[in-house]
């Protein structure tokens, strides 16, 4: 992990993940399109191209978060 864009990026060659944290949400970019079955999770988290958001409200789906991340940061 380092420190890019003033956030955490995770990077496996050129590929990188990157996580930041903001008043009312934590987002995760950039993200491709992913897996179509996901597709129904991603709609109501889709915010802007290439960016997921997940309300501090709302609870986290760490179970999808992974899912997402790994196959992100291994492609």
């Amino acid at each position: 992990a380092r420190i890019s864009y003033n956030v955490p990026a995770y990077v496996n060659g050129t590929h990188k993940v990157y996580l930041a944290g903001y008043a009312h949400h934590v987002s995760i970019y950039p993200v491709p399109p992913l897996n179509p079955e996901w597709q129904a999770q991603l709609t109501h988290h889709q915010k802007g191209k290439g960016t997921l958001q997940f309300l501090h409200t709302d609870p986290l789906p760490l179970d999808f978060l992974r899912a997402v991340i790994t196959s992100l940061y291994l492609v």
